[in-house]
């Protein structure tokens, strides 16, 4: 896979952010620990409509399986 850098930083990344990143920031936002933790748990529901969005309403052929693949590679690095 490619990186891909984003125009904005997660704890001082452009990339291969992980878990650690996020939970950082969402201190630095003043998110209480029940809001991310239900946002993570949320997450394995949602990843899976995505997916399921990307191939059938978003993307066609190569580029959705690519673009799958991408996504998952993501949630792996968040543990989720």
């Amino acid at each position: 896979m490619t990186q891909v850098d984003l125009a904005l930083t997660v704890n001082g990344r452009k990339r291969k952010r992980g878990k650690k990143d996020f939970l950082s920031l969402s201190e630095n936002l003043g998110l209480k620990e029940k809001q991310v933790r239900k946002v993570f748990k949320r997450f394995p529901k949602a990843m899976s409509k995505a997916l399921i969005a990307i191939g059938h309403y978003f993307l066609r052929g190569d580029k959705a399986e690519t673009y799958q693949l991408l996504v998952q590679d993501r949630a792996e690095r968040l543990s989720l």
